[in-house]
């Protein structure tokens, strides 16, 4: 098999994201993780509450305040669990989880 380890539960899912080949011929799904933006100590960031591999919470950087636009952080990242759940890839789109409180936030920033 692929060796990706348990599948993500399908609660944790908006949609799937993209494919990905392990290597070995096999496809596997990449799944989305829904981030809201947060803002904290001069620089944004992103914060996935239920992680699709480990359902637990993960934060990832999304820029420095007043120079990025934290939008262009979101894409395609690694878990930060990948070692915690022994995967060989632990890899997820951050999607917007709502993209009009962002809108918000950022008007805000301006």
């Amino acid at each position: 098999m692929g060796g990706f380890g348990r599948p993500p539960r399908r609660d944790s899912l908006r949609n799937t994201a993209a494919m990905a080949s392990d290597g070995g011929g096999q496809d596997r799904t990449i799944p989305n993780a829904l981030a809201e933006l947060e803002i904290g100590a001069g620089q944004f960031s992103s914060k996935v509450k239920i992680c699709p591999f480990c359902q637990k919470g993960h934060v990832h950087g999304g820029g420095l305040l007043g120079q990025d636009d934290p939008r262009r952080f979101l894409g395609f990242r690694v878990a930060h669990c990948i070692r915690k759940c022994q995967l060989h890839v632990a890899s997820y789109k951050l999607i917007d989880a709502d993209p009009s409180r962002t809108e918000k936030i950022l008007r805000g920033c301006g």
